[in-house]
């Protein structure tokens, strides 16, 4: 009984992990998605002509004007991206085969619980490194941050530098929705 409550229960994180997953975009990376493209919005990147690589520029576009971003910042910014955005490469690739795999085994009339319980350990694992990794690339590009720009980053917490760019609105900054903390002196006010 233990077993089966135990199954159950990652079966359940597994299909909300993957639904997550889904919803981020191809790969978990997002930002190539249109609401005309059906069931879940995705779309293949090239019919909608844009790519990864476009979608981390639109989300340095939005870090440059929020915080204020010198030249040689969003250089820097750029390259620990690009850098991210590489080193993490192979785990969205296993993460796209364990999903894969994952979806397989849900749609079999025989499920085999040993290779789902497998699958989700690796699904587990491979979120854990992805995790890891981000965290270090924030890290990296908050060191490179004037103390005026972290405390802007702060008070944005996850909302506006997140993977795919989740931008405005998912995540209400302090104050409210739609309401953004000052731009630093200089920089242009962002209009939602």
């Amino acid at each position: 009984m233990k077993r089966k409550i135990f199954v159950v229960s990652t079966l359940l994180a597994v299909i909300l992990a993957a639904g997550y997953a889904v919803q981020a975009g191809p790969m978990g990376r997002g930002g190539c998605r249109s609401q005309s493209a059906g069931v879940g919005g995705n779309v293949n990147c090239d019919q909608q002509n844009c790519n990864e690589e476009g979608g981390r520029v639109r989300h340095l576009d939005r870090m440059t004007k929020i915080l204020g971003l010198s030249d040689s910042q969003r250089e820097e910014i750029e390259a620990i991206m690009t850098a991210h955005h590489e080193e993490n490469a192979p785990l969205s690739e296993s993460m796209a085969a364990v999903r894969s795999q994952l979806r397989e085994q849900s749609h079999s009339a025989e499920l085999d619980e040993v290779k789902v319980e497998e699958l989700a350990d690796q699904q587990a694992e491979l979120m854990s490194q992805m995790i890891v990794s981000r965290a270090r690339m924030q890290s990296q590009i908050f060191a490179l941050l004037t103390p005026e720009q972290q405390r802007i980053a702060e008070e944005l917490g996850d909302g506006g530098f997140g993977p795919a760019g989740r931008g405005p609105g998912c995540v209400p900054p302090p104050g409210g929705c739609g309401q953004r903390p000052a731009p630093v002196d200089g920089a242009e006010p962002v209009v939602n």
